[in-house]
């Protein structure tokens, strides 16, 4: 609905009216009590004193006259003193004043429990003690001393016997029992306890930077004061921290039902909280939880945590929490975390899941997914994300990533489209669209679009380009380079070129060759090109049987005709010197060419002068022979 602008202005003078009579109201009940009057008798009837009150005053009292006595000879002698003052010397502190309009109400306070008041001081030096937690543990009401270390209780549920309970951190904790309205004469002293602190240290929940602003100074201390006091309650109703139906001792209970307006500031839930705004939990936190912007528990989170920015957690949760922004546990999370942004915990059993980051300090059991980047300490389990996984220690399982997978150690399977990554040792398979890397030992498999590296290969390398420094196992690829490996330039003639040289590299097992040769005749040109795998087989200290397979691109005086030769060779090779060998043996080759064109001073490719066959009109068969001495 579309509200005309006229009456958005009308609604918002009516919204200030409102506030502001509400606020005048407010003030006047406050003016009242707090009204500074001289007023002087000497033993003259309290119905005389009163009116003498109204007429400077200018207000009006009620009373029941069968719990006020207005005969009763009194004697003041007020000094612009506050009206509520003046009524306690003339009445004791057995009533209460509530002002409506013009008129002070005075009632009986005996009925509605009692009221202690008194000032409390250091024993070894009289000084007074500021922010001292007095309260009534059986009905929970409570109070705190002011600057100059005065209180007022007001108890108002009746009870045979009263147990006052002062607290305050370094002091020993002092009982008094009471039975009606109490305020010695004389200040109750503290003495301080054996252990001293130089300084008062916020711990727990209240130290977190939130709760740091949240919490005023009297909540955060009373925490402090009443560290070993706690109350079991069905329920608590609160508007903001300190202002609930528990008045200064809501910090200490243990609710099964809290609901806060705003925010509520608690000892512990064991049922059900909801906060508008915030809850905060001093303690444990048990079964659900609900704000629109954030949960802050000081303890341990047992059930569900819904927050709509924010879940906080000091120590471990067993459920679930989920947030459109940050997740947070100090310690293990056992079930879920799901959040828009951000999840972060100690150690993971289960799942987390976030648009950005997931982060474990230590281990992680189950699964992390997330858009950007997983990290942890060590992981057994699922990792998978858009961009990059991240364990600074061992990873045992799969890992998926858009560019990324970064280990101390893999015991598992990686996937990237990017880069795996392991520091130390691989156990299990690296597939990466780009490149595997093993700093030290690999014992598995890496398959990569373009580079595969390890320090130690004891598997199978398969790449364009593969790299280690020594290898037990194979590699494949276009180029494989075994640092420590085969390095060998080799030069042979053959039935079809007289003149080759070669370099191999990769190992015994399985080599590269790169090759070039041709014929320098000048009636007979010819240069070739060559790419081929080989393969060593010993048969003794220095005997043994080499084969290789080999393709050729021939020139004969037109790079634009193509003459492909394919060659196999079974070799015998003798070892003469450590870095010196030779060899020979049969060849079969398979040559292809596109034209019988004839250009002066080159040969003719697909004429032999060793017995040959056709396959078709473009392909000749033959055998041949090999002869060659190997280096290094």
């Amino acid at each position: 609905m579309i509200i005309p602008v006229h009456k958005k202005y009308f609604y918002k003078k009516v919204i200030c009216f409102l506030t502001f009579f509400f606020l005048c109201c407010t003030a006047t009940a406050q003016d009242l009590l707090q009204l500074k009057l001289t007023v002087e008798a000497n033993r003259r009837p309290l119905k005389e004193v009163l009116n003498q009150m109204e007429t400077k005053g200018k207000f009006f009292f009620s009373y029941n006259s069968d719990i006020i006595s207005d005969k009763k000879i009194v004697t003041v002698h007020a000094q612009e003193q506050p009206v509520e003052q003046i009524l306690e010397n003339l009445l004791g502190t057995a009533y209460r004043y509530q002002v409506m309009d013009n008129h002070i109400i005075i009632r009986s306070a005996i009925s509605q429990g009692i009221i202690v008041s008194g000032r409390l001081i250091e024993a070894e030096t009289g000084q007074p003690i500021e922010f001292a937690s007095v309260y009534e543990k059986s009905v929970l009401s409570g109070t705190m001393t002011d600057v100059n270390g005065n209180f007022k209780l007001h108890i108002r549920q009746p009870l045979n016997n009263y147990e006052l309970v002062i607290s305050k951190l370094s002091y020993e904790d002092t009982v008094i029992q009471v039975q009606k309205s109490f305020a010695p004469q004389q200040p109750i002293a503290l003495r301080k306890s054996v252990y001293m602190l130089d300084s008062v240290d916020v711990v727990g929940i209240q130290n977190h930077w939130l709760a740091r602003r949240l919490l005023s100074t009297k909540s955060k201390v009373n925490s402090i004061n009443l560290n070993k006091f706690f109350a079991r309650q069905p329920f608590q109703f609160s508007v903001l921290p300190g202002i609930s139906s528990k008045n200064r001792l809501g910090s200490q209970t243990i609710n099964k039902f809290s609901f806060n307006l705003l925010g509520g500031y608690s000892a512990g839930v064991r049922g059900f909280e909801y906060g508008t705004v915030f809850n905060i939990v001093q303690k444990d936190m048990q079964y659900v939880q609900l704000s629109g912007l954030f949960n802050m528990v000081g303890g341990s989170m047992n059930g569900v945590q819904v927050g709509g920015v924010y879940n906080y957690v000091r120590h471990d949760v067993d459920g679930v929490q989920t947030s459109a922004v940050f997740n947070s546990a100090n310690g293990s999370v056992h079930g879920v975390q799901v959040s828009g942004v951000y999840n972060r915990s100690m150690q993971l059993h289960g799942v987390q899941t976030s648009a950005v980051f997931n982060w474990n300090k230590n281990d992680v059991n189950g699964a992390q997914i997330t858009g950007i980047i997983n990290k942890a300490h060590n992981t057994e389990g699922i990792q998978a994300s858009g961009f990059m996984n991240w364990n600074e220690a061992t990873m045992e399982g799969l890992q998926f990533a858009g560019a990324l997978n970064k280990n101390k150690e893999l015991n598992g399977v990686q996937f990237t489209g990017g880069v795996n990554y392991t520091q130390e040792r691989t156990k299990g398979v690296q597939i990466a669209g780009i490149a595997n890397v093993t700093r030290k030992i690999m014992d598995g498999v890496q398959i990569a679009g373009l580079l595969n590296y390890a320090k130690v290969v004891n598997g199978t390398q398969i790449g364009l380009l593969n790299i280690a420094d020594t290898t037990t196992g194979l590699s494949i690829g276009l180029i494989n380079i075994i640092l420590k490996g085969k390095h060998s330039i080799d030069i042979n003639t053959t039935e079809w070129q007289p003149y080759s040289i070669a370099y191999k590299s990769g190992s015994d097992r399985l080599y590269n060759i790169f090759q070039a040769g041709g014929n320098l005749r000048p009636d007979h040109k010819m240069l070739s090109i060559g790419y081929g795998i080989g393969n060593t087989l010993p048969l003794g200290r220095k005997h043994a049987l080499v084969q290789e397979v080999s393709i050729n691109t021939i020139y004969a005086g037109n790079w634009n005709e193509q003459n492909m030769l394919s060659r196999y060779q079974l070799m015998y090779q003798y070892q003469l010197h450590p870095k010196l060998r030779v060899y020979t043996g049969p060849a079969f080759s398979v040559l292809y060419y596109e034209h019988t064109n004839v250009y002066e001073g080159f040969a003719t490719p697909y004429k032999t002068t060793y017995p040959s066959f056709a396959v078709g009109s473009h392909i000749n068969c033959w055998l041949g022979w090999t002869l060659g001495v190997s280096l290094f």
